[in-house]
C-alpha cells in the first residue's frame, strides 16, 4: 500500500469588515453627485484629466428657474434705471402785501419777487381797490368784461407794447374764471403763446417778435429797441375774490391786505 497522504485541514478565516462611518448623512437619504472624469490623450501619450459637472437626474447643478428669476430682475432693474426721473412740480409760492406797497411792489420790484423768481403775479384784492389804482397809471390793462378789449388783436398789440415799452400787462378777471378764454385768445394770436409768457420764454430769444405783424409802426419793428425795456416787463392777472382759478397753480398768489 502507498504511503497515506497527511489529512489536509482546512481553516475558515473569519474577516470583520470595519464599520462605514458617515457623517451628516440619514438612511434614506441620497448620496451627493459625483462628478465625471474625462480623460483624453495628449501627443507626448500622457492623459489630460478634465473634471465635467455632473448633473443629478438630468437636472443641472444650478436651477434652471433662478436663472430666469435673476434674469428678469435684472431687467427690471435696468429698465427703472434708464426711465427718466419724473420732473418735480413746484408749488407757487403765496405773500401778502400792504395796499400802499402795491405800486413799489410792480413797478420796481421792491421786494425782489418779480424778477428774482420765475413767477408772475396773480393779485387778489377782494376790496377791489388795487384795480381802480392801476386804471391811472402806466399800465396795459384788458377788463375782462369789456368786449372789445378781448378781442384777440387788442390784446395781441396791449401785450407788445407792454414788452416792447417796459410796463406792466394787467389781466383783470373780475371775479370770473377767465384763464381758459385767454387762453384761447392768446392761442390765436400765436400757438402756445400761453405758456411762452407764463415761462417767460416770450422775452428770449427774439420770441416777442414772432407776435410783430409787417402792419405794426415802425417803433415795433426793430428789435434791438425791446433789449432795454424787458427786464421792466409784467404779466399780472387781477381778482376781486379770493377763491381758485386756472391762474393759481401757475402764478404766484399776492394778497392784497
Amino acid at each position: 500500500m502507498g504511503p497515506k497522504k497527511a489529512p489536509t485541514s482546512t481553516t475558515k478565516s473569519s474577516t470583520t469588515k470595519a464599520p462605514i462611518k458617515t457623517t451628516g448623512t440619514k438612511t434614506g437619504t441620497s448620496k451627493a453627485p459625483v462628478s465625471k472624469i474625462s480623460t483624453t490623450a495628449t501627443k507626448s501619450g500622457a492623459t489630460k484629466t478634465t473634471t465635467v459637472p455632473s448633473k443629478k437626474d438630468g437636472v443641472p447643478a444650478k436651477n434652471d428657474a433662478s436663472k430666469v428669476e435673476e434674469t428678469t430682475a435684472a431687467m427690471e432693474k435696468a429698465r427703472i434705471d434708464a426711465a427718466p426721473a419724473e420732473k418735480k412740480i413746484e408749488k407757487p409760492p403765496v405773500h401778502s402785501i400792504p395796499l400802499k406797497r402795491i405800486a413799489n411792489f410792480l413797478f420796481d420790484d421792491g421786494d425782489g419777487l418779480i424778477q428774482g423768481t420765475n413767477w408772475w403775479p396773480y393779485i387778489v384784492d377782494t376790496k377791489d381797490i388795487a384795480g381802480r389804482f392801476l386804471l391811472v397809471r402806466d399800465v396795459n390793462l384788458i377788463n375782462s368784461l369789456d368786449f372789445k378789449a378781448m378781442d384777440a388783436e387788442t390784446i395781441r398789440r396791449s401785450l407788445l407794447g407792454a414788452i416792447r415799452f417796459g410796463k406792466p400787462f394787467v389781466f383783470d378777471i373780475m371775479g370770473s374764471d377767465m384763464y381758459k378764454t385767454l387762453d384761447e385768445k392768446f392761442e390765436e394770436i400765436l400757438p402756445g403763446l400761453m405758456q411762452m409768457v407764463l415761462d417767460r420764454s416770450i422775452l428770449k430769444d427774439d420770441n416777442y417778435m414772432k407776435i410783430v405783424k409787417p402792419t405794426d409802426s415802425d417803433e415795433y419793428q426793430n428789435k434791438n429797441e425791446y433789449d432795454a425795456f424787458i427786464p421792466r416787463f409784467v404779466f399780472v392777472v387781477l381778482n376781486n375774490v379770493e377763491k381758485p382759478t386756472g391762474f393759481t397753480d401757475k402764478m404766484m398768489t399776492v394778497n392784497i391786505e
